[in-house]
């Protein structure tokens, strides 16, 4: 009691002169309406700017959930889109029953794009669902092919990777080749063995051809550029100007192919 009396003596006018100010400054406000009013208004925008920062924060904390819900519902579509693709020729009531693939949406944790065989390392593994030789694409074309699978994280080869191979066709005429890194731009890869009689102009749509189980047809890649006759084996190289942004990735998609297992056995009966 005696420190405490002896704290109030010592500080107590600064108390008394804090305490008489707040009463001085309620009385303005409450009794003069010019007063009043900009008391209101300063309030207001005090606390309208410190909700809208508030607000601002919690928006960013929630961002990642955010992120990852889009991605969620980006892939229903593009799956229902491609499934659509897929089965163009079956009738309506029937396409439910022969959707062949599924995807699942990871986020991109690590990328690399100036190496001679880049990886692309995803936070999604065998507990989602991704296995060994899955497609991995987004909405601008395809990124790569599953190689590794851990229970939490996956790791793909790129298609920046000299060890890319991958069956693809002229849109315009159903003509397929095989898409091919050769290490130089992250921009752009080479469509070969094409037959020298087909007849290709700059911008000709190149497409995945289906024919294999880790990509679905007629996802776009990118355009033809410059078109050259390949002289070791006579048959053309066509320039493919990838629509892909490769070094600016974030949110991709691996693609299940359902019957995939299915597939391979049958191709391999006999061999």
């Amino acid at each position: 009691m005696h420190n405490l009396l002896l704290l109030f003596a010592r500080v107590g006018n600064l108390i008394l002169f804090v305490a008489l100010e707040i009463l001085c400054i309620y009385l303005i406000v409450n009794y003069n309406q010019t007063q009043k009013g900009i008391y209101i208004n300063s309030a207001n925008i005090i606390s309208g700017s410190f909700y809208n920062r508030l607000n601002s924060f919690t928006e960013y904390l929630q961002l990642g959930a955010k992120n990852d819900r889009l991605a969620e519902e980006n892939s229903k579509l593009l799956e229902s889109l491609i499934n659509l693709r897929s089965a163009k020729e079956i009738p309506a009531a029937q396409v439910d029953s022969t959707f062949k693939f599924k995807l699942i949406s990871a986020a991109v944790i690590n990328n690399s794009i100036w190496q001679k065989n880049n990886k692309i390392t995803l936070d999604k593994g065998s507990k989602n669902g991704i296995k060994k030789g899955m497609g991995v694409i987004n909405n601008e074309g395809i990124i790569g092919i599953i190689s590794d699978v851990s229970d939490n994280f996956a790791a793909a080869i790129s298609i920046l990777n000299l060890q890319t191979n991958i069956s693809v066709k002229l849109k315009k005429t159903l003509e397929i080749g095989e898409l091919k890194w050769d290490g130089k731009s992250s921009k752009k890869m080479i469509m070969t063995s094409v037959p020298p009689h087909v007849s290709i102009i700059e911008g000709d749509s190149i497409v995945t051809s289906g024919f294999s189980t880790i990509f679905p047809p007629d996802i776009y890649i990118g355009s033809a550029g410059k078109v050259e006759n390949d002289i070791r084996n006579g048959f053309l190289s066509i320039e493919v100007i990838l629509n892909n942004n490769l070094s600016s990735i974030d949110y991709v998609y691996v693609i299940e192919n359902i019957f995939a297992a299915e597939q391979l056995e049958i191709e391999s009966n006999g061999q």
